[in-house]
């Protein structure tokens, strides 16, 4: 974010969305095995303490991942010139309802004009957890470890 809001300064406009982390770990580590079949392979973005988070078992790395992500994120955010240019979006309340969301995404760009331009898909959550039992249960342990409200963990 700060490179894009340097070069864009009040132009810049982010939209920001999360999930709850266990539907992010389960992901992160669903995509390790569909890519690499294996789970201690990264996949995605990596954190500025990536090579410190790779030193820790798989399912804690990725708890991790999205948490320092986050905080990254959240860090860049509140240093942006202007507060008014980005908005924050809950995966869940972008499939839950999304033409409330999109609303709030064209206030953004105050691109009212060309809401008729948009493609009209339908958007699914899945809450379905699907990790084996065992370790589900280790990546909701390592969840409960951080804080995800103001990322001081």
């Amino acid at each position: 974010l700060p490179i894009t809001n340097k070069c864009y300064q009040l132009y810049a406009k982010y939209i920001i969305t999360d999930r709850e982390p266990i539907f992010v770990s389960q992901s992160l580590l669903k995509a390790r095995m569909y890519f690499y079949s294996d789970f201690n392979k990264w996949w995605s973005m990596m954190p500025k303490n990536y090579l410190e988070l790779i030193k820790e078992p798989y399912f804690r790395q990725v708890v991790l991942q999205h948490y320092y992500i986050n905080k990254q994120m959240y860090a860049d955010l509140n240093k942006l010139t202007g507060h008014n240019n980005y908005i924050l979006v809950g995966y869940r309340d972008l499939c839950i309802d999304r033409d409330k969301v999109f609303k709030i995404i064209i206030n953004l760009f105050n691109y009212e004009k060309y809401k008729d331009s948009f493609v009209d898909n339908e958007l699914f959550e899945s809450r379905e957890l699907s990790l084996d039992k065992d370790l589900l249960n280790k990546v909701k342990i390592e969840i409960e470890k951080l804080d995800w409200n103001d990322y001081k963990s």
